[in-house]
């Protein structure tokens, strides 16, 4: 906002789809602003990259309508990378999980389709989260991976509507758990229904409705990627193609 502020004298308000936990990347992340100035897109293309530290750059540029709601989207695409091996890559180091040790694939890609669909992901949230409808929907859950000398790199692919605070990072720090054999293989099905199973043995967690530990570690921040938000329509789609970055 500052950045805006300095090149064009605006001080309204700045709106984002998504917020996004301290060193967490986010390649798709968008937002939304009035601007009152005559400056042309180019200028302002130019303008705003030079004010902004060089972590941080602005892509594309498009007007939409004055009651265009960037928070009204579809959805989210999340990228997180894990890197294991027996070495650290320093070319990893800020975007993937180093996972060193024993690390069995097979046992994180046979759990992991239990995420699609609709669940209650009350054990999968921070304990601070302040959301109050835990139920969420998953509709992709993707893992790839790929061999790279003694090691192998790992991208789990995330998407959904909405996700409470921390959940990716939760769920995939879940599995990396079953993969290093610190949680038994009907782990993720009981963190699942937390509920449910806090009951039967009787946890704490019923009186106190918290059921946060019920789920596995929480993955660090670095290796998660903010990738898209899906707008419907999208606006730099259907705008008029113009090459106004020249």
């Amino acid at each position: 906002m500052a950045a805006l502020k300095n090149l064009t004298g605006d001080q309204g308000p700045l709106a984002a789809p998504s917020r996004t936990d301290a060193g967490v990347h986010a390649k798709g992340q968008l937002a939304c602003f009035d601007l009152t100035s005559s400056i042309s897109l180019n200028q302002l293309f130019k303008g705003l990259n030079n004010e902004l530290p060089s972590d941080i750059a602005v892509v594309d540029l498009v007007e939409v309508p004055p009651d265009f709601q960037v928070r009204q989207n579809e959805g989210k695409r999340y990228i997180y990378r894990i890197w294991t091996a027996i070495y650290s890559d320093p070319f990893f180091e800020n975007t993937h999980w180093w996972v060193p040790g024993q690390f069995d694939l097979d046992k994180m890609l046979h759990a992991a389709p239990q995420y699609l669909g609709s669940h209650d992901f009350c054990a999968f949230r921070d304990r601070c989260c302040q959301g109050i409808d835990t139920n969420k929907s998953v509709t992709r859950f993707d893992i790839t991976s790929r061999q790279i000398e003694a090691g192998r790199e790992i991208e789990v692919t995330i998407e959904g509507k909405a996700f409470l605070h921390k959940q990716i990072r939760i769920m995939v720090g879940t599995l990396v758990d079953i993969a290093r054999n610190r949680r038994p293989a009907n782990f993720l099905d009981q963190a699942l229904n937390a509920k449910a199973y806090a009951a039967q043995i009787g946890s704490e967690s019923v009186r106190t409705g918290n059921y946060r530990g019920h789920a596995g570690q929480t993955a660090p921040a670095h290796g998660l990627t903010l990738d898209q938000v899906f707008l419907t329509p999208d606006p730099f789609e259907t705008r008029e193609l113009e090459d106004w970055r020249g």
